[in-house]
């Protein structure tokens, strides 16, 4: 394996970026199958595709966001978040930080 001299840098999300956050996230879950000790999860052909769209439809409904991590032109990761909505119920356990 040969090391990288370049820094990687993190970087909010473009739509140039879609082919490589979907190669992210079909690692992401090639990584996950062989841990999966009740052999549940798999990846379909469709897989990416269809989560990448989950996932850039979820994060603009929920006002969230998703940054890459770069390195000599190649995303070579990916992290997404949201805020989700306190609910009445999450009131009585937790303590909002909005």
């Amino acid at each position: 394996m040969t090391q990288s001299k370049s820094t990687p840098t993190i970087r909010i999300y473009k739509k140039e970026d879609k082919q490589g956050l979907t190669r992210c996230l079909e690692q992401l879950c090639e990584y996950l199958i062989p841990l999966d000790p009740s052999r549940r999860i798999r990846r379909l052909p469709a897989f990416g595709n269809k989560y990448t769209e989950s996932l850039l439809q979820k994060v603009k409904r929920n006002h969230g966001v998703i940054y890459v991590a770069e390195d000599n032109g190649i995303i070579i990761g990916i992290i997404a978040g949201i805020i989700h909505d306190v609910s009445k119920l999450d009131q009585l356990c937790f303590k909002s930080t909005r």
